[in-house]
């Protein structure tokens, strides 16, 4: 099964301990300041796992590279909509469609189009 990472945020995890304000603040600006310093020096950005039974888990990926799977629990990571898309794609012409599309309109007899993932 595949699970949808989503992007951790310190300052969302320390909220849930019910730290004080002073706490949560002060971790607000150490990400706001990790945040920046991450994409400027490489674009590393923090996901966690999307397993319920993963507790979590950190996932730390560039932009060229993503995991296939979480490192915990082994899990199919699910990237379509974070940092790739669906399309279809003719694969005589190479035109792209959208995912609603069945058949190129350019060719004759009817040329079935292919589903593609590609970056964002």
């Amino acid at each position: 099964m595949k699970y949808k990472p989503t992007l951790f945020g310190i300052t969302k995890e320390v909220a849930k301990l019910k730290e004080p304000a002073g706490a949560v603040l002060i971790s607000g600006i150490f990400e706001t300041a990790l945040n920046l310093g991450t994409a400027y020096y490489g674009g590393y950005v923090t996901y966690s796992c999307g397993n319920p039974k993963c507790s979590g888990t950190f996932i730390l990926t560039s932009r060229t590279r993503r995991p296939l799977v979480c490192l915990k629990c082994g899990e199919e990571i699910d990237w379509v909509g974070i940092a790739t898309r669906k399309i279809k794609i003719c694969p005589q012409c190479n035109s792209e469609y959208h995912l609603n599309d069945n058949y190129c309109p350019y060719h004759l007899p009817k040329v079935d189009l292919v589903e593609k993932e590609i970056p964002l």
